[in-house]
């Protein structure tokens, strides 16, 4: 078929036309890209940061040694701390508690998780929490354990949640650490020693170790991550079990018992006893 001048022009000039166009076009496409990626980073940054802190943002554990190892002078509301003890009992889930009961002190509930049936509720009242404030959660497995942490984090009555949650992945973690930190409560989540070589989403992670004492339970305390802060330090900390009593160890005298022993003997000789 034959084709005229006229059309073989217009043809040519309309798919010509085509890729000029979409040429002119990446560059307006490439702007619109940069400049949502621009403001999602920006968003970011702005989540990651958080707005300042005030008093009621920060939550302490009422012992001032041990609120000093944290950078903000306690832990952040919407923060999911995890408490990572180098051997079973060694004083992690009684610190953890510490915060615990600050958080619920005024308005809100604690959610205790006890899948392993280790929690004996007259113990919490003696440590001054309020067991009208207290829900005790007991999961039959991991899934359902998991679920149980996700949905008591997410719920705005609930001021902090504390509990041992042996094993846990990557995602799960991630959903948990979300869920706190849209809620605004205190996740505080009690982790065997082997964690401490896993990934966490974590916002804060401390570790926890006993130590030799005379008297009294001695206990060291490490920060090893804080997201807002690249801070790290340790204390030793001294408490009455039977009260929740905390207080900074005063490191003795290497010659203290030696010497004190020495001076009651001659306290008893002097008065003939």
């Amino acid at each position: 078929m034959a084709v005229s001048p006229e059309q073989h022009q217009s043809d040519s000039s309309g798919r010509g036309a085509r890729p000029g166009g979409r040429s002119s076009a990446l560059p307006v496409e490439d702007e619109a890209r940069q400049a949502l990626l621009t403001r999602l980073q920006g968003r970011i940054r702005q989540l990651e940061t958080r707005a300042p802190l005030t008093g009621s943002s920060v939550i302490g554990s009422g012992c001032a040694a041990l609120d000093r190892l944290f950078p903000d002078g306690g832990v952040r509301r919407g923060s999911l701390v995890e408490w990572i003890e180098s051997r079973p009992g060694g004083g992690a889930g009684s610190l953890a508690l510490q915060f615990a009961r600050q958080a619920c002190r005024h308005d809100g509930m604690l959610v205790v998780m006890d899948r392993w049936a280790q929690v004996y509720p007259p113990a919490l009242a003696a440590w001054g929490i309020d067991l009208a404030r207290v829900i005790l959660v007991r999961p039959n497995d991991l899934q359902e354990e998991l679920w149980c942490w996700d949905q008591a984090l997410r719920c705005t009555a609930v001021a902090a949640v504390w509990g041992e949650l042996r094993q846990i992945d990557s995602r799960a973690f991630r959903r948990l650490q979300l869920a706190v930190e849209g809620q605004g409560g205190l996740g505080l989540l009690l982790r065997p020693a082997a964690a401490r070589a896993e990934p966490s989403w974590a916002d804060v992670r401390v570790g926890v170790e006993p130590c030799a004492a005379l008297q009294n339970r001695r206990i060291r305390v490490r920060l090893l991550y804080c997201r807002s802060s690249a801070a790290r330090g340790q204390v030793d900390l001294e408490w009455e079990e039977w009260n929740g009593q905390l207080r900074k160890s005063v490191p003795a005298h290497p010659g203290g018992v030696v010497a004190g022993l020495a001076h009651s003997a001659a306290d008893r000789r002097s008065t003939g006893a």
